[in-house]
């Protein structure tokens, strides 16, 4: 009976080493690793980006993101003047929590004014309801990212 158990034992050790040995494997890296990251290449592919802004951890509250930032988009009227308002950029620890962010954002796009959201890596974009589809199809391409409507 002794012996049973050990190979049991032994038999579960086995498989929990198995099943766990991913688990040490990183994450391919995100092209994009802050703010200025995203904005660079929205600007660099010709988008009319203006008005940014990158928040500090000071003056902006909300901990489940690494980074934030908010830009306009010269071709739409800005809502609340003089904060950039017709899109975000987060930029977050783990591709898991920007999922995580981007599902609970969509249960606020009612409130929120966002119709669009762009995810690449640890990075979640959503822009303005303002936006066109093709407008906000720029915005993917420029990030190499596939576009989600609110």
């Amino acid at each position: 009976m002794m012996f049973a158990r050990k190979i049991a034992c032994f038999a579960l050790s086995l498989l929990f080493v198995g099943a766990s040995s991913g688990c040490g494997k990183t994450l391919p890296e995100s092209p994009y690793q802050s703010v200025g990251d995203v904005i660079l290449a929205l600007k660099e592919a010709g988008l009319p980006v203006t008005n940014e802004i990158v928040y500090q951890e000071e003056t902006d509250v909300t901990p489940a993101y690494r980074q934030k930032g908010d830009f306009s988009d010269s071709r739409l009227e800005p809502r609340y003047t003089p904060n950039p308002d017709n899109g975000t950029v987060e930029i977050f620890s783990s591709p898991e929590k920007m999922r995580e962010r981007a599902e609970e954002q969509v249960g606020y796009r009612f409130l929120s004014g966002y119709g669009y959201q762009i995810k690449t890596g640890i990075v979640l974009v959503q822009l303005d309801k303002q936006f066109t589809k093709e407008q906000a199809e720029g915005y993917a391409e420029a990030l190499e990212a596939d576009l989600t409507v609110l």
